[in-house]
């Protein structure tokens, strides 16, 4: 009887240890919440969140580009043909969007690639 309340405590101690670490490393994968103003290379590699108001949309061929603006800073981001064509109804000029992805460097500059149209939020129509 003793041997099964030392294995139950056991497992209930390993639980919320489990569930412990689980909520610390949920808490570390947050992502950043910046302003385009911000972003700076420190943050490169990281998840962060950036909120801005679109000032232009870039289609070309083979990526299309999306900047946004605090009224401070513009910054890119970085959308391929497939992702675009399920976001594009969506995005337009003056709307205030919630972009959320890898910071990256593109030949200097700083951007996010949008991953997945799920990664876009727009803030107000």
């Amino acid at each position: 009887m003793n041997f099964e309340i030392f294995v139950l405590m056991f497992s209930f101690i390993s639980f919320i240890i489990g569930i412990s670490i689980l909520l610390y490393f949920l808490y570390l994968y947050e992502p950043k919440e910046l302003k385009p103003s911000e972003i700076s290379e420190e943050y490169l590699g990281a998840r962060i969140s950036v909120t801005g108001k679109i000032i232009d949309i870039i289609k070309r061929e083979r990526v299309n580009y999306v900047i946004i603006t605090d009224e401070i800073k513009n910054f890119t981001i970085t959308i391929f043909p497939d992702i675009f064509k399920l976001i594009e109804d969506k995005i337009e000029i003056g709307k205030t969007v919630k972009i959320t992805g890898t910071l990256s460097s593109y030949r200097g500059n700083l951007q996010i690639i949008l991953q997945s149209q799920n990664n876009i939020k727009i803030i107000n129509d």
